[in-house]
C-alpha cells in the first residue's frame, strides 16, 4: 500500500499536512500556493476518501496563502465544494481526466477493428477530457 497513490484503505493522518509546518514553510519559501495533504491522494481511491476539513481551516489560518488539493478525482462534489469553502483554491483531477480519455480511445479503437489514425483517437481523448473538465467546472 502506498499513501501517495490512494491504494491504501484510507490515507493515514500521519501523512496529513501539519498546520505549523505549513506556516513555517510558506514564510521561509515565499511560495504563492501550497498543496496540502488532508485525506486526499493521487490515483484511484480504494475506498471513500475522508477529507479533514478542520485541518484545511487550520492550515489556511496558519499559512495565509491559497491552498491546493491534489487527488480530487473520486472525492464527492459536496466534499470538494466544502473544501473550497474552507480555503482550497485549486483542485487537481488528473486521474478522472486520463481514465476517461483512455476509455474513449479504447472505445474508438474497438469500433475501428484495427489500429487507426492516432489523430482521430486523440480527438476522442480530448473530447472525453473536456467533458470531465466541464463536469468539474459545473460542480462550482
Amino acid at each position: 500500500m502506498n499513501p501517495e497513490d490512494g491504494t491504501g484503505p484510507r490515507i493515514q493522518s500521519d501523512y496529513y499536512t501539519n498546520p505549523g509546518q505549513a506556516a513555517l514553510f510558506a514564510a521561509k519559501t515565499g511560495v504563492d500556493a501550497l498543496a496540502v495533504s488532508v485525506g486526499n491522494a493521487h490515483g484511484v481511491y480504494s475506498g471513500q476518501p475522508h477529507i479533514d476539513f478542520e485541518r484545511i481551516l487550520e492550515i489556511r489560518d496558519a499559512a495565509h496563502l491559497p491552498l491546493v488539493l491534489h487527488g480530487c478525482s473520486g472525492i464527492p462534489f459536496d466534499d470538494i465544494r466544502k473544501a473550497v469553502r474552507c480555503g482550497i483554491r485549486k483542485i487537481n483531477v488528473n486521474t478522472d481526466m486520463v481514465v476517461e480519455a483512455a476509455k474513449s480511445v479504447k472505445t474508438f479503437l474497438d469500433a475501428q477493428g484495427e489500429i487507426s489514425r492516432i489523430d482521430k483517437a486523440t480527438e476522442y481523448a480530448q473530447a472525453a477530457m473536456e467533458r470531465v473538465a466541464e463536469k468539474y467546472l459545473n460542480c462550482f
